[in-house]
């Protein structure tokens, strides 16, 4: 504590010395207390309970009846005066209310000329308002000289703070028989006030303190005080985090009291008025069982110490009326006084009781009163809440702890027969996710720290595997209170974890294509822990994510679960059961095998498959972009879904003819539309799912719902009563992420967005794409927002090759694109050049030949004596391969690579000038990437489909085939494709199918989705094909397009439709429309 402070006082001590005090406090600058102040102030506005006036013209008339109160001077020869008296009952403010402001309110009337002053009275007796006259009215006396009078009409206001606080502070000393309004002596002024019988009564507001009746005292962690009698409670004082609460002490001053707990005392500090009398004391009294009792009982003590000399005493209680408190010795306590000046600075005592003194069982309540005693000559007492009787307290304040120092302990099963959490356990408090440690027998560590009201949650590991931690935990979340330490073991509050209770929390490898920018890293980092907390909405409260740790540019990409790629049209997919480490058959049918696999998610996502930055039409209006915010979090839950818990889609299902319907009728599964609240759970009612769920894929995959699934996998999870699809969130954060630094930061650009010059006054079309090479790999950035002449690139570097390729020769004419550009990236420069050339549309078929070997062919006239070159790039690994093609119009080259690459990027370019203004042409096409590939060992089938990496394409093989090592089956996404027929576009772009060996793709559905004329889509199309034509999905058949027949499913949810053939093998397929105006333009497609 700080010694020598002698100017501290309160000023609420000073309320009853009227005069004195106020020129004292301005004089020592004295200041209020600067610890919490825990009383609240309330407000009360009391009417008169009686009023009049009396004239001294007309001694013996009463005026009770009256609806005017008069005060004034009839003339100053034969000094006729009218004074008000009110009275107001203040006996509704409870013993030891502490008056904070009063403030009396008459509404005056009338004015007759305007007196220098008022005079407000205290009234010494009691007089009666029927009946009381001039010349019965009782004595005065002045306390408010000199007050301004009103000026006009209306409210008129005094401040009589210090008589009301006579009135209540001191009711012994000051009662309260009411004030009188008088007016100064200057003849011929008048003032009329409305009376309580009038239209507006006076009124008494009051501002007060009531006594405290329960508090709870905060607790400052290893404080340990050293106790010296000072209450030092401004600026960092020890007291400065305490409680404050003020008690009226002797002659009606408000004197301060300071509560604070450790961890292992109750530290009170108190002051009082500095007295003379040697027997003066401070005393705590302690109601140990908070029963109450008028005569303080064996478990009551009361600890003192005398001002004086620092002596110090106890007492237990006897229950007797009359000698309540009996000396006997009580060990552990301290106390230090610090005596004081009458009048300029008050007595003190600091107290420290070990908190096992408080309770007689830990966690209850406790009562307290602290008084400073024997004041006066006659043993006066006063103190908190209120004055006393003979020595002991007539009112209590019922207390607990902040941090009461019970133990909390954590139980398996069972609270009675506890067998303690093991090793790892760890209590959560809720408000801030803090975890705190158990020790071997159960019990909470750094106890201190765990205050009253905390809610607590506890999270007991049961087992754990490379993928996962199985806990128990203790359900709903509990609150540290009275209740909490009695409801099994008394002074004892526990947690029960149990096997009704799991959770398993996943471990997660995530690496990124590219090095994050903070932004970009933010943004993952924030849909990792929403798709977390989503799962464990799916899951009923029992499945979210564990550690996640973040690698950058590619680092761990071959072992990592989620491969985030640069590619902003990127549609999320996963594996089915990929989380496993081996390949592992279904337990129910043995068709069915898992392998590992991974997740596949882009740098953006939104239900619609657009680039950031694309305006969305739906129905006709814009789509708000803040409602899909939550877009690419719950994609990735969703992804979850198939990849922890071996689940697979019920939006959709495949009819006898492997046609793609919808299905919007599998309510309840985050394997449907997760986009809508109502389907964030997975389905366990068996009877919903044989009524609704049957026509999904899922159940032709599995014809079992999905909690039988998920329990045939995790045994030990429960399954939900009912279904609940809703946004249950977990009691504290369970994911815990990092990011791990990049192994080479590169040089980042501050400015990402590169402007495209397009030539012509063309934009960006549907089929415009973006890539980065660095390294001697590609860094697919998706592509630019359609309409537009901008991209906000991935990951870029000074000295990347940027490229951009707009070629779309099969549109309509007002769509078709033949443009590209690249060139280096150079900090500063952030424009590139679109060149334009009518005859560059190549058009690239790659052919596998051996797991290792691949042919290229490229369709292109070329001039004479120039060459055409190709290198071969594999998807998301350093190392490419370069050849030169033959020369003619159609281009042969075969490429060796030196291992098995299902996916990869073909670059083809012409070797001729190149600058920033003149570009090399160049074109760009893929396979398999993006997860759009099978690669063996796996298994490829109906239950284990290919698509393309934007949700367009799919195939689905009729007859399941076991791929081993070197085999694959990869979707291929075209540039360009051969000359379609007359009056037919091309909706979309062509994809088609390769594979090693070709006789992997057998019979089997071809599906691809687009926006059908005549509908809402995606803004950015200029006209929509009118109704009528017909869509037809056609394939290259070597010499010819050969039409397949073609069903059409509408999906009403996105406004899209699918399109389903018979697949003809490896080749082309094409989304041809017929349309004999050529005057529209088609809407992209849409991915769900």
């Amino acid at each position: 504590m700080r010694r020598g402070l002698v100017n501290r006082y309160s000023w609420n001590s000073c309320r009853a010395f009227i005069l004195f005090c106020s020129v004292l406090a301005a004089a020592l600058g004295w200041t209020g207390a600067q610890a919490a102040d825990m009383a609240t102030t309330e407000t009360v506005t009391l009417t008169p309970s009686r009023d009049t006036f009396v004239h001294s013209a007309n001694p013996g008339t009463n005026y009770g009846a009256e609806e005017s109160l008069l005060v004034y001077e009839l003339n100053s020869t034969a000094v006729i005066h009218a004074q008000s008296l009110l009275y107001f009952d203040l006996n509704s403010l409870p013993p030891g209310t502490i008056i904070d402001r009063a403030t009396l309110r008459l509404y005056v009337t009338d004015l007759t000329n305007t007196q220098p002053s008022l005079q407000i009275d205290q009234l010494l007796g009691f007089w009666d308002e029927a009946s009381v006259t001039w010349g019965t009215r009782p004595q005065a006396v002045n306390v408010y000289p000199n007050v301004p009078p009103p000026t006009q009409t209306g409210w008129f206001s005094v401040d009589v703070t210090d008589l009301v606080a006579r009135w209540v502070h001191q009711p012994s000393a000051h009662y309260n028989d009411g004030l009188q309004v008088r007016g100064y002596s200057f003849a011929g002024a008048g003032i009329t006030f409305s009376s309580r019988e009038g239209s507006r009564p006076p009124e008494l507001i009051i501002d007060y303190t009531p006594p405290a009746t329960a508090v709870d005292i905060p607790i400052q962690a290893n404080a340990r005080l050293d106790l010296d009698g000072l209450c030092d409670s401004t600026g960092q004082g020890e007291y400065a985090g305490g409680a404050h609460y003020r008690y009226v002490d002797h002659e009606g001053a408000v004197s301060d009291l300071y509560l604070l707990q450790d961890a292992t005392d109750l530290y009170i500090c108190v002051e009082g008025i500095a007295v003379t009398d040697p027997e003066r004391s401070f005393a705590v009294y302690l109601d140990r069982d908070n029963e109450k009792e008028k005569y303080a009982e064996s478990d009551d003590i009361s600890l003192r110490i005398r001002v004086q000399d620092g002596e110090t005493s106890s007492y237990v209680g006897t229950g007797d009326s009359v000698q309540t408190y009996v000396p006997e010795s009580i060990d552990g306590w301290e106390a230090v006084a610090r005596v004081g000046e009458p009048r300029t600075l008050p007595d003190s005592a600091e107290f420290r009781i070990p908190l096992d003194l408080l309770t007689a069982r830990c966690g209850t309540p406790f009562g307290l009163a602290v008084f400073h005693e024997a004041v006066t000559e006659n043993g006066g007492t006063y103190g908190w809440p209120s004055e006393i009787g003979p020595r002991f307290p007539e009112t209590w304040v019922e207390t607990l702890l902040e941090s009461p120092p019970c133990p909390i302990r954590v139980c398996l099963d069972s609270a009675t027969a506890c067998t303690p959490a093991g090793p790892g356990t760890q209590v959560f408090r809720v408000a801030d996710g803090r975890p705190f440690n158990v020790d071997a027998l159960g019990y909470v560590q750094e106890r201190d720290q765990i205050f009253n009201g905390d809610a607590l949650w506890a999270l007991v590991p049961m087992t754990a595997t490379q993928a996962y931690t199985v806990y128990y935990t203790s359900g709903v979340t509990q609150t540290v209170d009275y209740a909490a330490f009695n409801a099994t073991i008394p002074g004892e509050m526990t947690l029960v974890a149990t096997a009704d209770q799991p959770l398993m929390l996943f471990d997660l490898v995530v690496s990124t294509e590219w090095n994050l920018t903070p932004a970009e890293e933010d943004a993952l980092l924030v849909d990792l822990a929403k798709a977390s907390d989503y799962l464990y909405a799916f899951t009923d409260g029992q499945a979210a994510l564990g550690q996640v740790i973040i690698y950058q540019n590619l680092a761990q990409w071959e072992t990592a679960d989620v491969r985030n790629w640069a590619n902003n049209r990127l549609r999320p997919e996963a594996d089915p059961g990929g989380m496993v480490l081996a390949p592992v058959t279904d337990p129910v049918y043995s068709d069915l095998t898992y392998y590992p696999g991974q997740i596949h998610l882009g740098s953006h996502w939104n239900r619609f498959n657009t680039p950031p930055g694309q305006p969305i039409v739906l129905n006709g209006a814009p789509v708000d972009p803040s409602t899909l915010a939550d877009d690419r979090a719950l994609a990735l839950a969703h992804e979850f879904g198939h990849y922890f818990f071996y689940l697979f889609d019920t939006y959709f299902g495949l009819d006898d003819e492997g046609h793609v319907v919808e299905v919007d009728s599998c309510t309840g599964s985050a394997m449907g539309w997760v986009y809508e609240e109502k389907n964030w759970a997975f389905v366990a009612d068996p009877v919903h799912w044989v009524d609704n769920c049957s026509d999904t894929y899922a159940h032709r995959v599995l014809p079992r719902h999905e909690w039988a699934t998920i329990q045939l996998w995790y045994p030990w999870l429960r399954t939900p009563p009912v279904i609940s699809a809703a946004q249950l969130t977990p009691p504290v954060p369970l994911t815990r992420l990092s990011v791990q630094p990049p192994a080479s930061p590169g040089t980042p650009l501050l400015d990402p967005t590169f402007n495209l010059l397009y030539q012509n006054g063309e934009t960006a079309s549907r089929e415009a794409r973006a890539l980065i090479i660095r390294d001697d790999r590609v860094l697919d950035q998706g592509a630019p927002p359609q309409g537009s002449t901008q991209i906000t690139l991935v990951g870029p570097q000074e000295n990347d090759r940027l490229c951009v390729v707009d070629i779309n020769q099969n549109d309509v004419p007002v769509a078709q694109r033949y443009q590209y550009g690249c060139e280096e990236i150079q900090i500063g420069d952030n424009e590139l050049w679109m060149e334009r050339d009518t005859t560059w549309a190549p058009i690239i078929e790659p052919h596998p030949v051996t797991s290792t070997t691949w042919q290229i062919t490229v369709t292109q006239p070329l001039a004479a004596g120039l060459d055409l070159k190709l290198r071969l790039y594999p998807e998301g690994k350093p190392g490419s391969t370069g050849a030169d093609l033959s020369a003619g119009d159609i281009h042969t080259a075969t490429v060796t690579l030196p291992e098995v690459t299902p996916a990869a990027y073909i670059q083809v370019w012409v070797d001729e000038t190149d600058t920033e203004i003149n570009p090399a042409r160049v074109a760009f096409i893929d396979f398999g990437i993006g997860g759009g590939t099978v690669p063996g060992p796996a298994s490829f089938g109906e239950k284990a489909p290919v698509y393309s990496a934007d949700g367009v394409f799919e195939f689905y093989p009729d007859a399941t085939v076991e791929l081993v090592y070197g085999e694959f089956v990869s979707v291929v996404r075209y540039l360009n494709t051969y000359p379609l027929p007359a009056n037919t576009v091309l909706a979309g772009a062509p994809y088609g199918l390769v594979a090693y060996p070709a006789s992997l793709i057998g019979a089997g559905t071809v599906h691809i989705r687009y926006t059908p004329p005549g509908t809402n889509g995606m803004a950015g199309a200029a006209l929509q094909a009118p109704a009528g034509e017909e869509v037809a999905i056609h394939f290259w058949n070597g010499q010819a397009w050969q039409p397949l027949e073609t069903t059409v499913t509408p999906e009403p949810t996105t406004g899209q439709a699918v399109a389903t053939a018979r697949g003809q093998g490896p080749g082309i397929y094409v989304l041809l429309v017929v349309d004999p105006d050529f005057g529209r333009v088609y809407l992209p497609f849409v991915s769900r």
